[in-house]
C-alpha cells in the first residue's frame, strides 16, 4: 500500500527527483566530453604518426606512407621498421648495388616500392628472370647479377643466393617484405 503524501512532501520529493536527474545527466555530459577530448588526442597522435627507430625519424604522410631521411636522401615506404621486424633478413649493403644496374624477377608492389627508393642509387633498374624465361626479358643469374626475386610463397622471410636476393611472401606481404629489405640495405634493420 502506498504512503499518503501532502502537497509539500509531494513537490519536495519531485524538486529531489529532479535534482537527481540534472546531476545524472550534468555527470554524463562531463564524461562525454572529456572522453571525445582524450579520443580526440589519441587520434591526432596516431594521424600524425610519427616513430624514431635507431636514431632515425619517421612520419606519416597524408597517404599512408612512411617518409625519412638518411644523410641527404629521403626515403618513402608503406611500412616502418616496427612493423617488418619479425622478417628475417639476412646482412644486405646499399654499396652493392651503387652505380650497378639492378633487376627485378616477379612481384609488383615490390619492384614500385624497392624501384622508388633505389633509383638514384643504382645504374638502372630493369625486370628479368632467372635461369630460365617465359617472356621477352633478359635472362640473368646470380653469380654476376644483381637480381631482387620475389617468390610467392606462405611464410615471409629473405635469402641470399650469390647476388640474388630472394624475397618469399605471401602476395599480401609482398610491400611489408620490400620494406624489410630496404631497411636493412639502409642500415636502418
Amino acid at each position: 500500500m502506498r504512503n499518503i503524501l501532502s502537497k509539500t512532501d509531494e513537490e519536495r520529493k519531485s524538486k529531489r527527483n529532479k535534482a537527481i536527474l540534472g546531476i545524472l545527466l550534468l555527470v554524463i555530459m562531463l564524461f562525454s566530453v572529456l572522453g571525445y577530448a582524450f579520443y580526440s588526442v589519441d587520434s591526432e597522435e596516431v594521424s600524425a604518426g610519427e616513430v624514431n627507430y635507431r636514431g632515425v625519424d619517421f612520419v606519416q604522410d597524408g597517404n599512408g606512407y612512411w617518409v625519412f631521411q638518411i644523410d641527404k636522401y629521403s626515403f618513402s615506404t608503406k611500412y616502418n621498421p616496427l612493423d617488418t621486424e619479425n622478417i628475417s633478413v639476412p646482412a644486405l649493403a646499399l654499396q652493392d648495388y651503387v652505380n650497378s644496374p639492378l633487376y627485378f624477377s616477379g612481384g609488383s608492389f615490390g619492384i614500385r616500392e624497392i624501384g622508388a627508393n633505389l633509383a638514384e642509387f643504382t645504374e638502372r633498374m630493369q625486370e628479368a628472370c632467372i635461369d630460365e624465361c617465359e617472356g621477352n626479358l633478359p635472362i640473368k643469374n646470380c653469380s654476376k647479377d644483381r637480381v631482387i626475386v620475389f617468390v610467392e610463397e606462405n611464410l615471409t622471410y629473405v635469402e641470399k643466393q650469390g647476388n640474388c636476393t630472394f624475397i618469399f611472401s605471401p602476395k599480401k606481404e609482398e610491400l611489408r617484405a620490400s620494406d624489410a629489405v630496404l631497411f636493412k640495405l639502409l642500415g636502418i634493420q
